[in-house]
């Protein structure tokens, strides 16, 4: 880093510049991501040495034995606006973010090496966010970016230590910013087009006697870009509070959300090519205390469209983490990380559906008598959750060059997930719900459910990590870990069935297990400081997603596993890094998922696929405060076997699809970014290039999406040191999608099939996309005080 003369204008600036970059410069890299959390609020003079030892410029600097890309505290600020977590993935490499938007309340997905989200473990400060039930952690509950100091990404192989059930195909490590020595207050302003509208703040206590904290609340507004009237909000709050003494620490992390928010319209590509961009679901009402006396109303049909105001998402979370670290010795630690998760008065609501009220024997819209055979209700999910685990690890220093690490992680998680009917008002809005009031009742007073599930899975996970410093270059890790997972499922008798509910049925109960020993190793050598090369092999297993056991496959279901190896090499010096990886990944029992006419979800196991590729990152720095990026990455995830049909179903007379050979869907062979910054330390700029090669709608490669080339353009300024109680001053302007380009994103609902040449069924027919979201503003003020 270039040194400047004391005394000069711009060493404040400058010096607290670099201390941004990196603060939490006690920040130690480990090979199982598990470091502790580092200070990123206070400033703390650190030497250059130290700096350019883990960063070089605002890009952290990777040494573990395994591709991992991490976006610091100050690249989310710098580059993702109020974006949600998933939405700033764009910005490492081989990364192929889809959906959401750039307020930072709506849903989104992401892909890496052809593996979904759902088959990514993604864990915060110790608690898993994949929700069991569908293996999905949606963005928008995630939280807020500026709760988080670091967003790390490892691909292929998973941590070890990791706990989750679903990381096939790697993981993504979310670290809350630590609480500071000194007191302070965090806000941020934030607006843009869609009328958007944030207010974040946080409150540092500073230390007292080993006690120290924070607390956050933000409250995030903004416009349906398909439909201006549909407004979505959400609310958090946080903290994080922490008891320090000697080596020992406990802290307590809270974090929790108030989410409404009104999904976006995805569209076939035939919609895609007649409809307008901006165009969403009808704007129709169907209120349900209406009727006439006498007469038959049928409101609802099979062919009545959705209503964009029953399309609507509301979820109140509640994550609860502790994180402990013991010094029990000189050469022993121990952590012990209980959580604790609650989802609890969520909806999901799913468009209108027509109940029968002669079949109920029950005057549903209250026009007097029971004649209607269409009376509209909003179906919705309504999901009830909670979720108690814990994990421990006892590191013990065996000797100079060996350390090992013992570990267990156990919860155990319920569910009550109802799809129940609830009415919708005049002005065509669903009624609020708490899950248990509303719903729609038939004569004996009985609730009205489509299905009606209750879940427990407890899962066990023991493991042993040991690192052995072989020679002063060669590291060999070798692991070993043991995971059981049950899925017990009871579907409650008494629910809806062909329009009536029958009376006689008791429902079911099934279980199935799934256990597996997981081994892992990897070879990590450092050629000299310059140049690292590194190999690395495990084995990982992905269970059914909980809703498996309801649909048709029920407990056949197979966990997904897979075998990912990988060979790296890394380089850097004082101002350039570059890391180049090649990888391959065998699946087993390949896991898909399709969305019935009916909204319900249904898994098949698609057969084996080979996931090989290359994966290129280049970052620099170039005189006069300039910086530059590039990735690329090769990703050919190719079907091994024909997908068979199970239990004599046939299309068009065929009872095995030709998908041998064919790409995955939703995986473009080729991602590529470039983009070029300048950072003096008050002024910041970069522009930033993003490459989506063409893709696949369906298993047998008969739709395809175009490839496209976006760009972002980050700006601001920052003001420091301004007055001895008022620190700094951060200006920003974000734009996402500069060009405005209209596209499709990515897969919405694959199909096995879109060939045109087949019979439309819940197998076949043309795929559903998720629309890029038009060019967006965001500007923020920073304050810190």
């Amino acid at each position: 880093m270039k040194q400047i003369p004391t005394g000069t204008k711009r060493l404040s600036s400058l010096v607290q510049l670099a201390l941004v970059l990196y603060a939490h410069h006690g920040y130690a890299e480990e090979s199982d991501a598990e470091a502790e959390p580092a200070d990123l609020g206070s400033v703390v003079v650190v030497s250059d040495k130290k700096i350019s030892d883990t960063y070089l410029g605002d890009t952290k600097i990777e040494t573990a034995p395994g591709s991992r890309a991490t976006l610091t505290k100050f690249q989310l600020e710098k580059l993702g606006g109020i974006g949600t977590v998933y939405d700033s993935l764009k910005f490492l490499p081989g990364v192929n973010s889809q959906g959401g938007n750039s307020w930072g309340a709506g849903g989104a997905g992401f892909t890496v090496r052809g593996f979904s989200g759902s088959q990514i473990g993604i864990v915060r400060d110790g608690l898993p966010l994949n929700d069991p039930l569908f293996q999905m952690a949606v963005g928008s509950v995630i939280g807020d970016p500026e709760d988080y100091e670091s967003i790390s990404l490892i691909y292929g192989s998973s941590a070890i230590s990791l706990p989750s059930v679903t990381a096939s195909g790697g993981s993504i490590i979310l670290k809350t910013v630590a609480p500071t020595p000194e007191a302070g207050v965090f806000f941020k302003q934030t607006f843009g087009n869609n009328d958007v509208q944030k207010t974040y703040a946080r409150v540092n206590f500073g230390e007292h006697a080993g006690f120290s904290g924070w607390i956050s609340v933000s409250d995030s507004r903004y416009d349906n870009w398909q439909a201006s009237d549909l407004r979505a909000q959400t609310k958090r709050a946080g903290a994080n509070l922490q008891y320090a003494w000697n080596e020992n620490s406990i802290n307590l992390i809270i974090s929790t959300q108030e989410l409404e928010n009104w999904s976006t319209m995805p569209k076939t590509k035939a919609q895609f090519d007649s409809l307008p961009y901006r165009s969403g679901y009808a704007l129709t009402t169907y209120p349900t205390y209406s009727g006439t006396t006498g007469v038959n109303d049928n409101v609802v049909n099979g062919t009545t469209p959705s209503s964009q105001w029953l399309m609507s998402t509301s979820f109140h979370v509640q994550n609860y983490m502790i994180n402990s670290h013991f010094k029990l010795a000189d050469n022993l630690d121990l952590s012990v990380d209980p959580y604790f998760q609650r989802i609890r008065g969520g909806t999901s609501s799913a468009g209108p559906f027509a109940l029968n009220e002669t079949l109920l024997n029950v005057d549903l819209n209250r026009d007097g008598d029971q004649l209607d055979t269409g009376v509209p209700f909003a179906r919705q999910m309504l999901p009830a959750q909670y979720r108690p685990g814990i994990s421990a690890r006892l590191d013990w220093q065996l000797a100079a060059t060996n350390k090992l690490q013992l570990g267990a992680w156990y919860e155990r998680w319920h569910s009550r997930q109802t799809f129940s009917y609830v009415p919708i008002k005049a002005n065509g809005k669903p009624y609020t719900t708490n899950g248990e009031s509303n719903i729609a009742s038939d004569g004996r007073g009985n609730p009205i459910y489509m299905s009606d599930q209750r879940t427990d899975s407890p899962t066990l996970k023991l493991w042993a990590e040991d690192i052995w410093n072989a020679t002063e270059r060669l590291k060999v890790t070798a692991a070993l870990a043991y995971q059981h997972t049950k899925l017990e499922g009871r579907n409650i008798g008494q629910v809806l069935s062909s329009g009536a509910i029958n009376y006689n049925n008791p429902g079911y109960e099934r279980d199935a297990t799934y256990e597996r020993f997981l081994p892992a190793f990897s070879l990590d050598y450092q050629a000299d400081q310059n140049n690292q090369v590194y190999y690395s092999a495990s084995s990982n297993m992905r269970i059914p997603a909980a809703a498996s056991l309801y649909g048709a496959v029920g407990t056949s279901q197979k966990p997904e596993t897979t075998i990912n190896q990988e060979v790296g090499w890394r380089y850097r010096d004082s101002r350039l890094s570059s890391s180049l990886a090649l990888f391959l990944d065998d699946f087993k029992n390949r896991q898909v998922s399709y969305q019935t006419p009916s909204f319900v979800t249904a898994y098949y196991n698609a057969g084996k696929v080979e996931t090989k590729g290359a994966e290129f990152a280049l970052n620099g720095l170039l005189p006069h405060n300039f910086n530059y990026a590039a990735s690329y990455a090769y990703v050919a995830a190719t079907q091994k076997e024909d997908f068979e049909l199970e239990g004599g179903v046939t299309v068009g007379g065929l009872n095995a699809l030709p998908t041998k050979g064919k790409q995955l869907f939703n995986t473009p062979k080729h991602l590529a970014t470039i983009g070029i910054g300048y950072d003096d330390g008050s002024l910041y700029g970069d522009i930033r290039a993003f490459y989506k090669g063409s893709l696949y709608g369906d298993l047998t490669n008969h739709e395809k999406i175009a490839a496209v080339t976006t760009v972002n353009l980050a700006l601001g300024y920052r003001w420091n040191n301004l007055s001895r109680y008022f620190k700094n001053a951060v200006f920003s302007l974000n734009v996402n999608n500069l060009f405005d380009k209209q596209y499709l994103q990515g897969v919405n609902t694959g199909r096995f099939s879109s060939d045109p040449s087949l019979a439309p069924s819940q197998l076949v027919g043309p795929a559903t996309y998720v629309l890029a979201e038009p060019r967006t503003i965001v500007g923020s003020l920073q304050l810190n005080f």
